[in-house]
């Protein structure tokens, strides 16, 4: 599948954009930010949703020659990180319109129904493209930086929080392999209105100041708990208890401390959002690359249970993500940065040797 190269791509991205705050070099927080956001998370976001929404939508695959052509700009777009602003944003923007259009192209020749979460996708990306060209305009000063930065922001958290919200439902019953109840379904397809929430949730970025920081941290807050709540009733029937269960509730229980906290303590937002970014987004790129990769090589779901090792490899990774997210409170903030990227990195690492080298071999 060649849809896979992603995934390689994300962990290079995401071990170099963590390796920079050891020995930091200039402009290290902007190659930081958006390595982590355009490399290692739009990477998996990619391989994941060019194999699933042709599944998702009984529709056909992108076409190989869109798909060199986002591939090559994506490429560019990630390049563009060390070379220019201006060349990084263009690139980016081509990169988004052209999944997009495959999105767009995908729904119109489906042969099944349009899922309940593809609204959260379509509003994500839209929403990311607009925010790379109100930041574009900023390197021109067309906009505002405060525009800029709520674009920024838009970009970084709104749309792979989207992503997460909305995938996450489906994925939830097809990880964990329970059915959802009657009762259940109703929850998610009647309250869940997808479009009013994806609207809310990106406008409360858009929104967000020092003035009103409370209030837009405490709707989406809001928002989060109430999809996490359904999606609990499915998490809390799994059969795997030792596998990937585990790892969902520990992303549902990290991803309501994140909210919750940003939205009483918005001054520490750039701290707290690491609980999300890498608590929530992150990990949950990490569990669903790897599910992908099981699944086209014929391998289990909770392949990890019959691993003992793998309960230390993901723990690692979240103490780096708590690690990071509480530096702030110490005052050696930059020698637990330093920690927690070598956490991550190790983690990485373990996860990727782990699967050639343990988690392919273990018993069924």
């Amino acid at each position: 599948m060649a849809y896979r190269i992603y995934f390689p791509l994300a962990f290079i991205t995401g071990f170099v954009g963590i390796l920079l705050w050891i020995h930091p070099p200039k402009n290290a927080i902007f190659y930081h930010r958006e390595l982590m956001v355009t490399g290692f998370l739009l990477s998996a976001a990619f391989g994941f949703l060019l194999t699933a929404v042709p599944r998702f939508l009984t529709s056909l695959e992108i076409p190989k020659p869109l798909f060199m052509a986002l591939f090559i700009s994506h490429l560019f777009a990630i390049t563009g990180i060390f070379l220019s602003p201006v060349f990084y944003y263009t690139m980016l923007i081509l990169t988004l319109v052209l999944f997009l259009l495959y999105l767009w192209d995908a729904t119109k020749k489906r042969q099944g129904f349009i899922p309940f979460f593809m609204p959260y996708v379509f509003w994500g990306f839209s929403a990311a493209t607009l925010s790379i060209l109100l930041r574009l305009a900023g390197e021109f000063h067309y906009v505002s930086l405060t525009i800029a930065e709520s674009a920024r922001v838009v970009y970084h958290h709104g749309l792979f929080l989207l992503l997460v919200l909305g995938i996450g439902q489906k994925l939830g019953v097809m990880l964990l392999g329970t059915a959802p109840n009657a009762k259940t379904v109703k929850y998610f397809m009647s309250l869940h209105w997808p479009h009013i929430y994806s609207f809310i949730f990106i406008m409360s970025y858009f929104f967000q100041n020092p003035q009103t920081a409370y209030i837009t941290s405490t709707i989406r807050a809001v928002l989060v708990t109430w999809i996490l709540i359904g999606g609990w009733n499915i998490f809390s029937k799994s059969q795997n208890p030792l596998a990937v269960s585990l790892w969902i509730r520990a992303l549902a229980i990290t991803a309501l401390l994140s909210v919750w906290t940003e939205a009483f303590f918005p001054v520490y937002m750039a701290h707290i959002s690491h609980g999300v970014l890498a608590g929530i987004v992150g990990l949950f790129a990490l569990m669903i690359m790897s599910r992908v990769l099981y699944g086209h090589e014929g391998l289990p779901n909770d392949l990890e249970k019959n691993v003992w090792y793998a309960h230390i490899i993901w723990g690692t990774l979240f103490l780096g993500l708590w690690t990071r997210s509480t530096a702030f409170l110490l005052k050696s903030y930059m020698i637990h940065l330093q920690m927690a990227s070598i956490l991550w990195c190790f983690g990485l690492m373990a996860i990727t040797l782990s699967y050639f080298l343990g988690f392919r071999k273990a018993p069924p």
